[in-house]
């Protein structure tokens, strides 16, 4: 095995463990309230924390996951983001909010209050 590889390996290895993250993330938070609601399931939970961080996990996992090493470069080191870095957070963070509502807002139109 090449040095090279060797060093993308941490980066992609975070990628991958995000987008699978992600993806439990979005059945957890998005994926099980609407199916549960629209199965008319007796009680329904959505989980604010699963809908509001299932986007940025997924978006960091295809980030790091495609850019491997360069990440750092665009979004700036794990410890401290760069501009673009807080920008891709914060945007992320206000998309899980509105999934979130989203979410709620499909339950609630099932019936179901929350």
């Amino acid at each position: 095995m090449s040095s090279a590889s060797n060093n993308n390996f941490p980066e992609r290895g975070v990628g991958i463990l995000a987008l699978v993250g992600g993806f439990v993330f979005i059945y957890l938070g998005i994926y099980k309230p609407i199916s549960d609601a629209a199965n008319h399931e007796p009680s329904i939970s959505v989980s604010m924390k699963a809908a509001v961080i299932a986007p940025l996990v997924l978006a960091l996992g295809v980030i790091y996951t495609v850019f491997g090493p360069l990440t750092a470069g665009i979004l700036g080191p794990r410890n401290r983001p760069s501009i673009l870095g807080w920008a891709f957070y914060i945007f992320f963070t206000i998309l899980g909010f509105l999934v979130y509502w989203w979410v709620k807002s499909v339950v609630n139109g099932y019936g179901y209050s929350l």
